[in-house]
C-alpha cells in the first residue's frame, strides 16, 4: 500500500511539473510577441515614401497668396489638390525688361524659389507693339494657348502713348480679356501700368484711365508707381533708361521688389 501511494505521488508531481512548464512556455511566447517590433518590408517602405512624395504640400504655400484675388487663391489651392503646377503668365511691352535681367525675370526667380517649380510655372512674353497691334495680331491667342491660370498684364500703355487713344486702348484690353475668358473662364487677370517717365503730361492721364478702368470693372490693379520717386522730379530718371523704353537695372529691381511683395505675402 505504501508503495502504491509513493508511485501515485510521483505521478502527481510529474504532472504538476509538466503543466507548469507548458504554462510558462505559453506565457513567455505571448509576451515576446507583444514586444516584437512589426516587420516592414522594403516594398512597404517604398509605398510610404511614394505616398509622401505625391501628397499635396501643406497650407504653408497658400499662406503666401494672401494678397491675391480670391479667385486666384482658390485656383492655386485647386492646382495643389490636382497635383499640377499653377501657371502664371507675365505679358506686355518691352517695359518687362530683358529675359534674364528685367523685373519680370527677377520676379519669376523669386516665385519659383518660394513656390517651387513643382507647384508653379512662370512664363514671360514680351511684345514690341501697341495694344492695337497686339489685338490685330491675335495676341489673345498667346494667352489662350498658354492656358495660364493668372495673367499679369501690362497692356502696352506706354507703347500706345501718341499712337492709340485712351478709349481705344481700354477697348483693346477688354477685347483681349473677353477672348481669353471665353476660352478659359477661370483665368485671373491682374493689370498694371508700365514704368513712370520723367515729367510726362499725357501719359500719366493714360495710366489714371487704366487704373479707373480696373476699379470700375473690379479687376485687380497693381499700382507700383507708388513705389517709384515722383515722376515730376528728376530723381525718377535715375531708375529709367535714357530712351524711356524701360527701367534701368535699379528700376527693374524696384519694380520686382513691389511685385514679389504682392505675389509672395510674408
Amino acid at each position: 500500500m505504501k508503495a502504491f501511494f509513493t508511485t501515485l505521488l510521483a505521478i502527481v508531481c510529474m504532472g504538476v511539473l509538466l503543466w507548469g512548464n507548458i504554462h510558462w512556455t505559453q506565457k513567455t511566447t505571448v509576451t515576446a510577441k507583444k514586444n516584437e517590433s512589426p516587420v516592414v518590408t522594403e516594398t512597404e517602405k517604398n509605398k510610404e515614401v511614394k505616398k509622401e512624395d505625391t501628397e499635396a504640400p501643406s497650407n504653408s504655400l497658400v499662406e503666401f497668396t494672401k494678397n491675391w484675388p480670391i479667385q486666384g487663391v482658390e485656383g492655386f489651392q485647386k492646382s495643389l489638390e490636382d497635383k499640377r503646377p499653377y501657371k502664371i503668365l507675365m505679358i506686355g511691352s518691352k517695359a518687362l525688361g530683358e529675359e534674364q535681367s528685367g523685373w519680370a525675370a527677377l520676379t519669376k526667380e523669386k516665385l519659383l524659389e518660394t513656390y517651387d517649380e513643382k507647384y508653379m510655372n512662370v512664363d514671360i512674353q514680351v511684345f514690341d507693339e501697341t495694344s492695337r497691334d497686339f489685338v490685330n495680331n491675335d495676341g489673345a491667342e498667346t494667352i489662350i494657348d498658354g492656358q495660364a491660370d493668372m495673367v499679369l498684364f501690362e497692356p502696352f500703355t506706354l507703347m500706345d502713348n501718341g499712337e492709340v487713344s485712351i478709349e481705344d486702348s481700354l477697348n483693346n484690353i477688354q477685347t483681349v480679356m473677353d477672348e481669353t475668358l471665353e476660352a478659359n473662364p477661370e483665368t485671373v487677370f491682374i493689370l498694371m501700368p508700365p514704368h513712370p517717365i520723367y515729367n510726362a503730361t499725357f501719359y500719366p492721364k493714360q495710366v489714371e484711365a487704366l487704373k479707373g478702368y480696373a476699379e470700375d470693372n473690379k479687376i485687380a490693379y497693381l499700382d507700383h508707381w507708388e513705389a517709384w520717386p515722383d515722376f515730376k522730379t528728376e530723381e525718377v530718371k535715375e531708375y529709367i533708361t535714357s530712351d524711356n523704353s524701360q527701367p534701368n537695372e535699379q528700376g527693374h529691381e524696384l519694380w520686382s521688389k513691389f511685385m514679389t511683395g504682392y505675389l509672395i505675402s510674408k
